[in-house]
């Protein structure tokens, strides 16, 4: 009965201390973005290379475009619940001669199918810079001909930063659950320490 006991407690500690990581992981780079810069930043795609998009982390694209189909993610009934695009620009050199670019800075996440790129309004949160893009998305769009930079972001569609005083409050929740914790490991080890030197 102990064992299952014990199994029990742990199964939640381990899953309260994993989302207490992540909420201090969300919440730092939410106060990093509040420091840099947490307005609205407007990009032309095809001048996205020449932006600082390690300062500006929300941002709002104009000239968007898909030239691949996106990458379609079903649930357990084999609904669609979220759609990934690669955006690459569509541009015309001096000769008005029409081509594709076959390189992607940016992609994007959204829970809806766009059909209409010139109305379709794309703005959000760009991930942390530290997180990489998952490799089966990448290898995905390069068997569809289309490369992805190295440096690519991601963007979640129509996210935004929280208000600083919400990550503050995730930050000094989940230090105090943290203090709180290895305060009481510390009294174990020390009632235990004792209780040996009493034997």
């Amino acid at each position: 009965m102990k064992v299952f006991e014990y199994l029990k407690i742990s199964f939640w500690l381990i899953l309260v201390v994993i989302v207490a990581l992540l909420g201090l992981s969300h919440s730092f780079y939410g106060l990093l973005v509040s420091f840099q810069n947490s307005d609205l930043y407007e990009i032309n795609l095809n001048n996205i290379e020449d932006e600082n998009l390690k300062k500006n982390r929300y941002i709002k694209i104009i000239n968007a475009n898909s030239v691949v189909d996106p990458l379609i993610y079903v649930d357990e009934t084999n609904k669609p619940v979220q759609y990934i695009y690669a955006l690459s620009s569509v541009v015309q050199d001096s000769n008005h001669i029409t081509s594709i670019l076959t390189n992607s800075k940016i992609i994007i996440e959204t829970k809806t199918i766009i059909n209409d790129w010139t109305n379709k309004e794309i703005k959000g949160l760009l991930k942390p810079y530290w997180k990489s893009i998952d490799e089966e998305i990448i290898s995905n769009f390069e068997y569809s001909g289309l490369k992805i930079s190295e440096n690519a972001e991601y963007l979640k569609l129509d996210t935004k930063p929280w208000k600083w005083y919400w990550h503050i409050i995730i930050i000094l929740v989940a230090s105090l659950f943290f203090y709180r914790m290895f305060e009481a490991l510390f009294n174990k080890v020390n009632n235990s320490d004792v209780s040996k030197i009493n034997q």
